[in-house]
């Protein structure tokens, strides 16, 4: 049963993004007075977007001065939520003896990509 909810929840937040990101392209087209300012502001804000969303960043390493963009990152909010659940009660057997870095719970993979201490 475990394993049917994470699913149900991984299809919720993905269509919540699916939503989210086509939203934003409409609000982005209704805001530009013309084609080509909005050609222009949809794939920069939505780069920063991603910069900011937790994909390529590790959330502990984002400069305090930049904090700020992660807040309107629609798409960290997703990503932190798809995150605790995958990762969220799991346990890994590290039984390599050449593994030099093993994470032994998901708790950890957490706690290493900067998602340990969020609220759920």
């Amino acid at each position: 049963m475990i394993e049917a909810s994470r699913f149900f929840v991984f299809t919720l937040m993905m269509l919540t993004v699916i939503l989210t990101a086509q939203s934003f392209g409409i609000f982005l087209s209704a805001i530009s007075p013309s084609l080509a300012i909005a050609q222009m502001l949809a794939p920069t804000i939505t780069v920063l977007l991603m910069l900011f969303g937790g994909f390529y960043l590790n959330m502990d390493n984002i400069f305090a001065g930049f904090k700020w963009i992660e807040i309107f990152s629609f798409m960290q909010y997703c990503y932190t939520a798809l995150m605790i659940n995958e990762f969220e009660g799991l346990e890994f057997n590290c039984t390599d003896e050449q593994a030099t870095f093993c994470l032994e719970t998901g708790e950890a993979v957490l706690d290493e990509r900067g998602m340990g201490s969020r609220d759920k």
